[in-house]
């Protein structure tokens, strides 16, 4: 078991981080429930979670190999081969096909209590077969993944499967050796997983048979061929990939069919699991960097998140104090508004109460004074702003017309010269047989009012007569009341 205290505190705080999450206001916060990146990020996070938990349960006794690689690529055939299960009930289904969707742990049945705590379901399933006791699996457990380019399915290994495993045996088919399809996993594992040593296994050895009649021997097998072809292989795949640098020492060939270097591929497989325990930390250190880095990476996001959150809660206060002091400030031109008005008036109602009619009759007689002529006023104003607008629009509508007139005649009247003096064109001599005038070029255009007279003079003259009639009514109050103050006044 890994129990170093750096994986369980990490592994606590992730606990923490995931319960501080599971809450409805954090859940509000930070859109969990309604934006799509937060839910996955949450959702990763989960996994990231139960990938630390079967990495902390994991037994270090027991060396995790990783079989990955595309269908058809020979990877189960591979299992079998070292297995040497062929032609048994406990050979794995080959198929040029996929044929599985899920993760199988392969190892001995002496190992089962260390295997069974990692069976779970997720975004892939993880099996166990343990009905073995072959003395290669005695401290080795296969992981045979599902063979597909699905970009989730390639995630959900790396994210989920990688961080346990102690070696990566990646399958190719020498027939066709590296595919769009490779490409995707070997980027995921090289930029998060790197540490973890990686096998590349060529299958299909054949086709680097001399003679196709024999049996494939280290006799009959093309080492030149294979030699120059596989540095063409690396190559491709250190340019695909750009940020590995694969050596031949990363490459074994095999042929399952002819089991050819299959017992070398065991020994080989073994002498990994014979690492020193400095390396083994280094690993280790490796893959809780990269459960830390994968942890960061959404703590980043959600502190953005959070700061975004907060800085507009920010504009929105400094918003409401811009407002708060706005409206203060429009109380108090209202306070003082009031307090005017209150003044003006209670000299009115002083005047009255203490019986100083006289004041207040030549208080009415004063306000006569604020009537205005009429062409001061802000309907005249306003209508005469409105009648030069009127007159200018129509004007430069007029203007455009007869520009476009004169255009049109020019036009015309130049195409109708060009015909005459064509006519008139002697093209022996080169010389016009008569003048040409212009003198029939006549173009006038009758100009008028832009807007109509009668509409402008009735609508001054309705102007005037309000205006008339409220002062003439205004006048009339103001005659009612001092006639009526003066009638109080006779009578008292």
């Amino acid at each position: 078991m890994i129990q170093d205290e750096i994986t369980i505190g990490l592994s606590n705080n992730l606990k923490s981080i995931l319960d501080f999450l599971n809450n409805d206001l954090q859940n509000k916060v930070l859109e969990i429930d309604t934006n799509i990146r937060s839910r996955n990020y949450y959702e990763e996070l989960k996994r990231i979670s139960n990938s630390l938990e079967q990495y902390i349960k994991k037994d270090i006794g027991l060396f995790y190999v990783g079989f990955l690689g595309s269908y058809s690529s020979g990877k189960t055939s591979t299992i079998n081969s070292l297995l040497e299960i062929w032609e048994t009930d406990k050979a794995r289904k080959v198929s040029n096909n996929p044929t599985d969707d899920c993760i199988t742990l392969i190892t001995n049945q002496s190992n089962v209590q260390n295997v069974f705590t990692f069976a779970k379901e997720g975004a892939i399933s993880i099996r166990t077969a343990t009905n073995f006791d072959i003395s290669f699996l005695n401290n080795i457990v296969l992981m045979d993944t599902p063979g597909s380019g699905d970009p989730n399915i390639i995630e959900s290994i790396v994210r989920d499967s990688l961080p346990l495993c102690d070696l990566i045996v990646y399958t190719l088919n020498a027939t066709a050796p590296f595919t769009d399809i490779d490409k995707p996993f070997l980027v995921a594992q090289q930029s998060k997983l790197k540490n973890i040593p990686i096998l590349f296994i060529l299958t299909r050895a054949n086709e680097f048979q001399k003679n196709k009649t024999t049996s494939l021997s280290e006799e009959t097998f093309d080492n030149n061929k294979y030699s120059v072809e596989l540095q063409i292989l690396i190559n491709r795949i250190n340019e695909a990939i750009k940020i590995c640098e694969f050596t031949e020492k990363d490459f074994f060939i095999i042929d399952n069919n002819h089991r050819y270097n299959i017992d070398k591929l065991k020994n080989k497989i073994k002498s990994y699991t014979e690492n020193s325990k400095e390396n083994l930390i280094v690993l280790h250190n490796h893959k809780l960097n990269y459960f830390k880095n994968e942890i960061k990476i959404i703590h980043d996001y959600y502190i953005d998140l959070s700061k975004e959150k907060i800085g507009k809660c920010d504009k929105f206060i400094e918003k409401a104090e811009e407002n708060i002091k706005y409206f203060d400030q429009q109380i108090n031109i209202s306070k003082l508004k009031f307090n005017a008005l209150w003044t003006e008036n209670i000299q009115v109602f002083s005047r009255i109460y203490d019986g100083n009619i006289t004041s207040y009759i030549n208080g009415l007689l004063e306000s006569l004074k604020s009537f205005v002529e009429i062409s001061n006023t802000i309907d005249v104003t306003l209508f005469k702003a409105k009648m030069k607008e009127r007159i200018t629009e129509a004007s430069n509508n007029e203007s455009r017309n007869i520009i476009t007139k004169i255009e049109d005649k020019a036009f015309f009247e130049v195409d109708k010269l060009k015909s005459k003096i064509n006519e008139l064109i002697n093209y022996e001599s080169l010389c016009l047989n008569t003048q040409i005038s212009n003198d029939d070029l006549n173009i006038s255009f009758p100009l008028k009012f832009p807007i109509g007279i009668d509409d402008y003079i009735k609508k001054t003259i309705d102007l005037y007569r309000q205006k008339v009639l409220h002062d003439h009514g205004a006048t009339k109050d103001i005659f009612a009341q001092i006639q009526k103050s003066l009638q109080f006044k006779k009578t008292s």
